[in-house]
């Protein structure tokens, strides 16, 4: 007699709505990337940063901002601001830190 494999039980905290969920926030995710890169594509010329936060949220596709599409949308502004060279801005002003092996911050022996 052959035995049928059974599947896996689930864990307790697994649940259909978790998984459903992640599938609906990373579709809303990749759409706000698609909508900041094209703001960012039409306003190349625009090197201030707190003006294109203004025209990126301008651009907010989803009508209130609350739940999870806000979440997502939040969540790509976050991760498109923090590479720089993503959205042509200067880089962030350096501190002493990013200058601590450089020959002028190092003491001079007499």
């Amino acid at each position: 007699m052959s035995e049928t494999k059974r599947p896996p039980k689930r864990k307790a905290n697994e649940s259909d709505g978790e998984t459903a969920l992640l599938s609906l926030v990373a579709p809303r995710k990749q759409q706000a990337h698609r909508i900041i890169q094209q703001v960012l594509a039409d306003n190349a010329a625009v090197t201030d940063e707190k003006e294109l936060r203004k025209l990126i949220s301008a651009a907010y596709p989803w009508g209130q901002r609350e739940y999870h599409p806000y979440q997502a949308w939040c969540k790509a502004v976050q991760e498109t601001f923090a590479q720089p060279v993503a959205h042509n801005l200067p880089p962030k002003r350096a501190s002493a830190k990013d200058y601590a092996d450089s020959p002028l911050f190092q003491e001079v022996s007499e």
